[in-house]
């Protein structure tokens, strides 16, 4: 019932103002400005409350915990663009909410989540974690590393065929 309650909530009291739209937020750093690019899959506003930040996704939705720490920072980053007026036609202004909709291709075409945070510290917690790490990576001497949180080593990278992973934990081509 919370679920329905949320979708309904979601479909009355919010206005669709763009889908697909390109946004960008430059991140002063050491050695010259950063760009931060996204892709908002939709923002709405809330009975011009605020903005609301929406991420469609097919995976598993993120959990407000990943959210708060940083874990997973897009839709919070997306929120910092948004807040400073970095979409396209999109005036810079107050976070409402920030909502992901699961789509399963299932019987339910799509259930929402409401992120019980505060979306405007979320997006200027994200802003500065980013900025930092702009920052450290902008010192030369700073190194890029293969697996930036080794508690989840024990997951496959994108990047492990780079950083010789396999071979450093003494496993072969043909084994997982």
């Amino acid at each position: 019932r919370k679920r329905k309650a949320e979708n309904e909530a979601i479909d009355k009291g919010f206005k669709t103002i763009a889908t697909e739209v390109d946004g960008e937020l430059t991140i002063m750093g050491n050695a010259g400005d950063f760009r931060l690019k996204a892709i908002a899959d939709r923002i709405d506003t809330d009975n011009h409350q605020g903005l609301t930040i929406i991420d469609y996704k097919t995976g598993s939705v993120p959990t407000k915990k990943q959210v708060e720490t940083g874990l997973t920072p897009q839709l919070s980053l997306e929120a910092a663009i948004a807040k400073n007026g970095g979409f396209e036609k999109i005036k810079a202004g107050p976070l409402s909410h920030l909502i992901y909709i699961y789509l399963s291709g299932g019987r339910v075409s799509g259930k929402a989540s409401l992120l019980d945070v505060d979306p405007d510290e979320v997006a200027d917690d994200a802003l500065k974690q980013l900025t930092r790490l702009v920052i450290k990576f902008d010192d030369v001497k700073t190194p890029y590393l293969s697996s930036r949180k080794p508690m989840f080593q024990d997951r496959p990278s994108d990047y492990d065929h780079l950083a010789r992973v396999k071979e450093w934990r003494g496993q072969t081509e043909d084994e997982e």
